[in-house]
């Protein structure tokens, strides 16, 4: 529970509570040792052509690993994102969560119309 759900529920009872969430079909953990796994294949790769004198191929393999471990960081970043409304009797409160940022949106009365 954040601060911002103490303030709201403190104030007034809340008449409806919409949560959106991204599905997420794959654990924290899950994707560390996928990425592992892959960077392991990778290297073993690496491996037989650089045995075989074909160093070139060492910058390429750390390029390609580095760029997706930033792809999947991307990702992992935003996979937690959500969206919550609530109604109030005499408020909208919209509240966006985007890489762990909370933004709140409040719209009061004159624009809520139950």
């Amino acid at each position: 529970m954040n601060a911002s759900d103490d303030l709201l529920a403190d104030s007034e009872p809340v008449l409806k509570d919409w949560t959106m969430k991204r599905n997420c079909s794959i654990s924290p953990r899950q994707f560390v040792c996928f990425y592992a796994s892959l960077a392991l294949f990778s290297l073993a790769i690496l491996s037989c052509w650089f045995w075989s004198a074909a160093w070139l191929v060492l910058p390429f393999t750390g390029i390609e690993l580095l760029a997706v471990g930033i792809a999947f960081t991307i990702y992992a970043r935003h996979a937690v994102d959500y969206e919550r409304i609530r109604l109030f009797l005499h408020r909208l409160v919209i509240e966006p969560v985007s890489a762990e940022r909370l933004t709140q949106f409040e719209f009061t009365t004159r624009w809520v119309r139950i």
